[in-house]
């Protein structure tokens, strides 16, 4: 091996420690933050936290259009949305109703006690010899044609229809989001595997050059460069089986389904009511 073989070969060293220890200072960061999450002292788990399974990798089948009624149905922002829809609906029949006349039929019924004395009008009133009752209609009709009723009946429209508005919006958020999200799970999956065959002709074509080496046909660089690639194209592996993940948990959060599919449900607190 010439001088400048060694030398290139030292070099190349050099800058991979370099990389490791920037290497170990982010994984380092990372298992900090993750110990943070789950209210851990540094000190009180292994420095390095590692994960037990790699990130698993799977196809998405059918359209977008398949899981829309999902995303409707379980959305939150949407079912919020139809909430107050349906409360405006109500406001409106409310306000509409006080536009029209309103007829009353009242009645009462009572007893009186007509004595000359406290103790005999008691009397009178157990003995029920004097009862009163009364039953009549009253009518009431908005003066100067209900101005105020019929501005809080408009009111009240204008609010529906920005409530409605509000859902459309929703609606279209949820379809944008979740096509998105559905042609993002399918890119993240063909890139995934692109990148896993770009891995393994880059280990490849190290192997085949180490083998060049030791027969003499070969030079350190070359061998450097191509272990160089075959680290570049590794970490782009990795990087796409975490953007695959992640394109999974945000389909699933754009229908609404992130907590339904572990196995858990949100539900009212019941609180005690003085």
């Amino acid at each position: 091996m010439s001088e400048l073989e060694v030398l290139q070969a030292e070099a190349g060293l050099a800058l991979r420690q370099t990389l490791l220890r920037d290497a170990d200072q982010v994984l380092r960061e990372a298992s900090n933050r993750l110990k943070t999450l789950f209210s851990t002292a540094y000190n009180d788990a292994p420095a390095f936290l590692s994960v037990s399974d790699a990130p698993e990798v799977s196809a998405i089948s059918g359209s977008p259009q398949e899981r829309f009624g999902d995303a409707f149905a379980l959305h939150p922002d949407y079912q919020i949305q139809v909430f107050q829809l349906d409360q405006e609906n109500v406001r409106v029949t409310y306000a509409r109703n006080q536009t029209y006349p309103q007829l009353d039929l009242k009645g009462s019924y009572g007893l009186n006690g007509l004595g000359d004395t406290p103790g005999d009008s008691m009397d009178d009133l157990e003995a029920t010899d004097y009862p009163a009752w009364s039953v009549g209609l009253e009518l009431r009709i908005p003066i100067g044609g209900g101005r105020r009723a019929m501005a809080e009946y408009k009111a009240a429209n204008l609010r529906k229809e920005q409530a409605l508005l509000g859902l459309k919006a929703v609606e279209i958020e949820i379809l944008n989001n979740l096509d998105s999200a559905f042609s993002r799970v399918e890119s993240t999956h063909t890139k995934v595997g692109s990148y896993a065959s770009v891995s393994d002709f880059n280990r490849r074509l190290l192997e085949n050059e180490l083998t060049r080496l030791e027969a003499g046909r070969s030079d350190s660089r070359k061998v450097l460069e191509l272990e160089e690639d075959l680290s570049r194209a590794r970490e782009e592996e990795l990087k796409s089986l975490v953007e695959h993940r992640k394109a999974w948990l945000e389909l699933e959060l754009a229908e609404g389904k992130l907590l339904l599919d572990r196995g858990l449900e949100l539900a009212e607190l019941e609180t005690d009511r003085p």
